[in-house]
Parts: structure tokens; sequence; C-alpha cells
């Protein structure tokens, strides 16, 4: 299973539509309220949603074909220790400290500090970080 945080912005003529009902029904995704602001002719919802992969990308492009805006809050950095050479090209543009050198020379990537700002993947040369939206590449 898949988790994905999003922010929803609804367009006036969809508020009084149970669009998120319609998400657990037809596309077995389930959901966490994390921020509600909702009144007549204006929404706007950060959820929390869980699902498979396919099942959460066939439900945000439901979503937005019936006008809603979405936002993925949240994204996956992936380490391909197989590609990886351990030059440290992104060491130096990670501010959180999620990629680091070890005492040998080699890469660690702590995923837990890890914001997701996407910086390595622009300095890697060997493309040894990916993005994964829904949580499931494992980078090995």
């Amino acid at each position: 299973m898949a988790k994905i945080t999003v922010s929803l912005v609804y367009p006036p003529q969809m508020t009084e539509k149970p669009v998120i009902s319609e998400l657990v029904r037809d596309f077995n995704i389930t959901f966490s309220i994390l921020r509600a602001e909702v009144q007549p002719g204006r929404g706007r919802l950060t959820l929390a949603l869980t699902g498979g992969a396919e099942d959460l990308q066939k439900g945000l492009t439901y979503l937005e074909n019936q006008g809603i805006q979405v936002s993925v809050l949240n994204r996956n950095i992936i380490w391909n220790s197989d590609k990886c050479v351990d030059c440290g090209a992104c060491t130096g543009v990670c501010g959180t400290g999620a990629l680091r050198l070890d005492d040998a020379g080699h890469l660690r990537f702590d995923n837990s500090r890890c914001i997701a700002c996407e910086l390595c993947l622009r300095v890697c040369p060997l493309h040894a970080m990916d993005v994964d939206l829904f949580g499931e590449k494992t980078g090995e």
C-alpha cells in the first residue's frame, strides 16, 4: 500500500459533490482528513490517501477531471546505490544532512532526514537519485 498527502482546492460548483466518497467506492482509496476548509462555494482539503499506486493515480486523475486542483505534498527520494559512485556531489546541496559521506568515503542516505527538495536529483551526474510519489520504488 502506498500513502500520499494531497491538497485539494475545489471550484465553486464542486463543493457540494461527494467526490471523496467516490475515491473510496470507485478507487479503493482510504483517507484521513488532515485539514478542511469547506464553505458554500469554496473548499480546500488536505488529505492523507492510502491505496495501491495505480488506484491512487487513477483517483488523482479523476479528481483533476472533476475540476479540482490537486497538489501532491509529499514525495519520496530514492537512492539507487548500484548507480552511485560515491562522488558526493549531492551532499553539497543537501541542507538537511540526509545525504552524507561516511568516514570511508561512502555515500549514506538517511531517508528520515530527507525533505524531498529534489536538489540532489539535479546534481547527481549518474542519476542515482529518483523521486517516487507513491512509495513503491525501492531504489535497489
